[in-house]
């Protein structure tokens, strides 16, 4: 009885080669697909998210990334960057009623509710400690809004309502393009001493182009295994 011709060597190579380069392309491939998925889940993120207003408090102004601001969701990063007092902000459409009523009851040194007096507020934090910070979402339709601090504190031997000291802005939804950066009061800013981390809103531009980093040497690595198994084909053929 014969026995069976033995394989070729060259043939032995090839087989080998291709067994190992299926094993290495099949998980590349699989990470390449992932990395491409992110960049699509993140942009969904970040629309969720809205619009973004950062507003840093100090003594005893407000200052923001804007003047101006698209309409719809917003998230708002808001800053404590005094050393000394609390505050906080409310966002409310600037035609209000009440509002001197309001004011003159704070004055008064009365316990007063904001809802009971303003109307349409939009969002807002309270007694945001100094040195902190806080995140929160608001919506805003179209119009022209004020950004106000109503806290009492003890200035000079005198209870004094932050917003009588000029802690009171105001800024516009509706714009059709990003806003630029605009202080709206100029005066110094200082670093937070303690921050708390705002929710994070999705990914930014350093986050997709790592991302992409990542999708554009997979790939290379990917086709770098390719062309070694097929190189060793040939070279086996040639054999």
């Amino acid at each position: 009885m014969e026995r069976p011709a033995a394989e070729p060597t060259f043939l032995r190579s090839v087989r080998a080669r291709a067994r190992i380069a299926v094993r290495l392309v099949v998980p590349i491939l699989a990470a390449v697909a992932a990395v491409v998925a992110l960049p699509a889940s993140h942009a969904s993120t970040a629309r969720a998210a809205g619009a973004g207003l950062t507003i840093h408090a100090t003594d005893f102004v407000f200052q923001t990334n804007g003047d101006t601001i698209s309409t719809g969701p917003v998230h708002v990063q808001f800053f404590n960057d005094s050393k000394d007092y609390d505050h906080e902000v409310f966002i409310f459409p600037a035609d209000q009623s009440k509002l001197d009523e309001f004011l003159a009851a704070k004055r008064a040194g009365k316990e007063v509710s904001e809802a009971d007096y303003l109307t349409g507020i939009a969002g807002h934090v309270e007694d945001v400690p100094a040195g902190q910070s806080i995140a929160f979402d608001a919506t805003l339709p179209a119009g022209t809004y004020v950004l106000a601090c109503f806290v009492s504190s003890s200035i000079g031997g005198q209870d004094m309502v932050h917003y009588d000291l000029g802690m009171h802005s105001g800024i516009v939804a509706g714009a059709s393009v990003a806003p630029t950066p605009t202080a709206v009061a100029a005066a110094p800013t200082a670093a937070p001493a303690q921050v708390v981390k705002a929710p994070n809103a999705g990914a930014g531009p350093e986050q997709r182009g790592t991302e992409w980093t990542w999708l554009l040497a997979l790939g290379a690595l990917g086709a770098l295994v390719v062309a070694v198994a097929v190189g060793g084909i040939g070279r086996a053929r040639a054999r």
